[in-house]
């Protein structure tokens, strides 16, 4: 896709370049790279929109905590960044004694959807110096919450509810009855999420070292590099083709 794009799209809009941010994710990246991030090509203060609709419902924590403190960084003063979450509440669930960050809705997949709690999500923000624009419930309880965000200015209100405030609108047990939905019945299957099969912030916005890859061991994930380099070989490819070729013939001869 990224190789399409710059051999179809920038040579007609030249002030349009495309990156591939090769990181890992078990459902949307597993021909990355096996590392968690990596910062942005972008220096400081550089962008004033940032877009990142279905993201931040599909990374670990450590890698909301890592982007969100990118983003603080690569903003403009006045920019924007437009961005989706999940959200639960963490007070409505009394047996999280410690409180919990995240959920996940899969354990094959962790990142097919991640609900993040609300009041880490604000804590979030003001460590990497961000805040809440603007916040847009979802169209259906417990769906994707649209959020602008952008530098935290010194006299921030935080334009976020918590508590009971909008509570309705969250994932799972809430503060207040779960809210119906706003849209036709017959639209409400194409929100539903599919299956697919702590690293500190810093402070003021600045970005923490890239999180280490977590969930593998360190012998597995060289093992997995080292065959996701033997399948780059054309001598592997061969050996499959042919033992597609080879295997039916000796399974048949082997039946008479």
């Amino acid at each position: 896709m990224i190789d399409w794009c710059t051999n179809h799209l920038t040579p007609r809009a030249p002030h349009f370049t495309f990156v591939h941010h090769d990181v890992w994710s078990p459902g949307y990246g597993r021909r990355n790279s096996f590392k968690l991030a990596e910062p942005f090509p972008i220096e400081d203060g550089a962008v004033s929109l940032f877009i990142a609709n279905s993201v931040f419902t599909h990374v670990y924590k450590e890698q909301a905590e890592y982007y969100l403190c990118e983003t603080s960084r690569i903003l403009q003063p006045e920019g924007i960044a437009l961005t989706s979450w999940f959200f639960f509440d963490n007070e409505s669930f009394p047996f999280f004694r410690s409180g919990v960050p995240c959920l996940f809705v899969n354990e094959l997949d962790p990142t097919a959807a991640v609900i993040y709690d609300r009041q880490w999500f604000v804590s979030m923000l003001r460590r990497c110096n961000l805040a809440v624009r603007k916040a847009t419930h979802p169209v259906m309880a417990g769906h994707q919450w649209s959020l602008e965000l952008e530098k935290r200015p010194p006299t921030s209100v935080e334009a976020f509810p918590l508590g009971e405030d909008q509570a309705e609108w969250v994932c799972g047990a809430t503060l207040k009855p779960m809210a119906k939905p706003v849209t036709p019945p017959d639209d409400i299957d194409l929100l539903k999420v599919g299956d697919v099969v702590d690293v500190p912030a810093g402070a003021h916005g600045s970005t923490p070292p890239p999180p280490p890859l977590r969930g593998l061991p360190s012998e597995f994930a060289a093992a997995q590099r080292e065959l996701a380099t033997l399948k780059r070989r054309w001598a592997y490819r061969l050996r499959r083709a042919v033992g597609a070729i080879v295997r039916p013939v000796l399974r048949s001869s082997e039946e008479r």
